[in-house]
């Protein structure tokens, strides 16, 4: 037969002129730090920054350029993605060219644009020796022009990186 020990509380039987000492069992109190900071996540070796940079946004429009063997100026559907120009003769909402009858395609790598001050904007080759022409563009908007600068710069950076 098991044998089973009570104590005062348990019996509610208590001597005449004593105290009983009830032991509750306290929890220990931990300290909650107000931030608390999750641990550095490990990089890779093979993935650094200047191995994947962001990819630029998309960007499109109507803008004019000038024609390479006649100057002439023309009215292009201009789409800049991931550091590529393609210009169009009309635009097309339809996915992955968003242009309709492509007229030209120049990689962005190793491009420099020049702000020419008015309306125009130079797009060269960082080394003018090479065998790319040049591409003028001419956006009457200045903070349009501004935009479009941006952008231009944006995906230099990131073809230029790839």
């Amino acid at each position: 037969m098991g044998c089973t020990q009570s104590t005062a509380d348990e019996t509610n039987q208590e001597a005449p002129g004593t105290t009983v000492q009830t032991t509750e069992k306290k929890e220990p109190i931990v300290k909650i730090p107000e931030q608390v900071k999750a641990p550095a996540k490990p990089v890779p070796a093979t993935a650094t920054s200047k191995d994947a940079p962001k990819i630029p946004a998309m960007k499109m429009g109507m803008v004019k350029k000038q024609g390479g063997s006649y100057k002439t100026w023309k009215t292009r559907h201009f789409v800049l993605q991931k550091g590529v120009l393609k210009y169009y003769v009309s635009e097309s909402s339809a996915p992955p060219n968003y242009g309709n009858e492509l007229k030209g395609e120049i990689p962005l790598k190793g491009q420099k644009t020049t702000d020419l001050g008015n309306t125009q904007v130079l797009i060269e080759p960082r080394n003018p020796a090479g065998e790319e022409r040049k591409l003028l563009i001419e956006i009457a908007d200045a903070r349009e022009r501004a935009r479009w600068i941006a952008a231009f710069n944006e995906h230099i950076q990131f073809s230029s990186a790839n």
